[in-house]
């Protein structure tokens, strides 16, 4: 199986719990079974709110591994007690609005997110920085003013393609869904349809973040 294809990850999550697809919805408790079917035909990825759903209800699932096929489907004992302190509530750099219009690594890099940004508390373990969305070019899966929690990937080793990943570029940071293009770029996709693709060089690219999770309402301290 392909751990990089949500299908098949689905396929390897039914083989280990034994249990038909409306079975898992119903113990899961996702609300509709089309959701998982939507999987299965390859026509979706795994939400945040699926993954955490099964996670849940099958907590030696790893959800990274749910999200996007990083690492290995079962977690170790090592890993369950990692994940169970990381659950603790923490906090996290919560970077401006104008992180969009330039490169995320200035912020890293000048540490204005030690320094200068206020915090948020993550709902999620391993986000390393949290940057309000602006604009609706990922509605419906995310709306402006959306706050995502992410975390930088070795984009040299591996590439989650479809999965929903902020571009870190030389002309400014880009929520979007991923996707191969030809040798020197990567597509960059909204959901909503009305914005065509970016076609950004790998040259120009300074990093690629994971979004973990995303909020619509929060509180800063």
């Amino acid at each position: 199986m392909d751990a990089t294809n949500p299908k098949d990850r689905l396929i390897a999550l039914k083989m280990h719990t034994g249990l038909s697809l409306k079975r898992m919805a119903e113990e899961a408790g996702i609300k509709t079974i089309q959701t998982l079917y939507e999987i299965k035909k390859g026509r979706h990825s795994f939400s945040h709110d699926v993954a955490a759903k099964l996670q849940t209800r099958w907590p030696e699932i790893s959800r990274g591994w749910l999200m996007s096929g990083e690492g290995e489907m079962l977690l170790s004992d090592a890993d369950k007690a990692t994940e169970e302190i990381a659950h603790e509530p923490y906090r996290v750099p919560l970077l401006p609005v104008s992180a969009f219009a330039g490169p995320i690594k200035n912020f890293v890099a000048n540490s204005i997110s030690a320094r200068e940004c206020e915090t948020i508390l993550s709902p999620s373990p391993g986000a390393e920085l949290a940057i309000p969305v602006s604009g609706d070019s990922m509605e419906p899966m995310l709306h402006d003013g959306t706050i995502i929690f992410v975390k930088r990937i070795n984009d040299r080793a591996f590439i989650p393609w479809g999965q929903t990943m902020v571009i870190d570029t030389e002309n400014g940071a880009f929520v979007k869904d991923i996707f191969p293009g030809d040798s020197q770029t990567i597509i960059a996709r909204s959901k909503n349809p009305r914005y065509p693709d970016m076609h950004i060089p790998h040259s120009s690219i300074y990093g690629i973040y994971r979004v973990v999770n995303a909020v619509r309402s929060f509180g800063v301290t």
